[in-house]
């Protein structure tokens, strides 16, 4: 209550810092989290990050049906586009969870959850839920859409993307 209200003409909703803050500070944590998530759900199948990203020509290629990962396992091209395809959901997931942390975050910066009144914002609980619902709906396998290329996520891979 100490904060003059802002200026319509002057004050902006999203000012220069704010939108700096926004993309190169917390877009670049969130996709720096995401992408660790995609590469631990490779690490975990056997493809290690510095091998893994020297693959992609042989990856690619749908004749190959003998890719060896880190630890000389064979994948074939089904094996791996499955692999692939959790790896995009987890990438997803990952996001996901980011998002709604971040929210809870920057609703409370400076006051705790139960003294900002996080619990009576009814519109934010509605935000949370449906982006929650909807990540289920992707990353479950109930709505896969082909076009996103999501797979049902094991657990120890929906643990880690959490």
């Amino acid at each position: 209550m100490n904060r003059k209200p802002r200026h319509k003409k002057k004050d902006r909703l999203v000012n220069q810092a704010l939108a700096i803050y926004s993309y190169l500070h917390i877009g670049l944590m969130q996709a720096v989290g995401a992408f660790v998530v995609y590469f631990a759900v490779y690490a975990q199948e056997g493809f290690r990050p510095p091998a893994l990203i020297s693959l992609r020509v042989e990856w690619e290629k749908d004749y190959v049906n003998d890719l060896e990962d880190s630890y000389g396992q064979e994948w074939t091209r089904s094996q791996r586009t499955y692999l692939e395809w959790s790896g995009y959901t987890a990438f997803f997931v990952g996001i996901t969870v980011q998002q709604t942390a971040d929210l809870i975050i920057r609703k409370t910066r400076r006051n705790s959850i139960f003294q900002q009144g996080l619990f009576r914002n009814k519109v934010i609980w509605v935000g949370i839920a449906s982006q929650v619902i909807i990540a289920l709906i992707l990353s479950c396998g109930l709505g896969s859409v082909m076009a996103l290329n999501f797979t049902m996520l094991r657990s120890e891979n929906a643990g880690l993307a959490c």
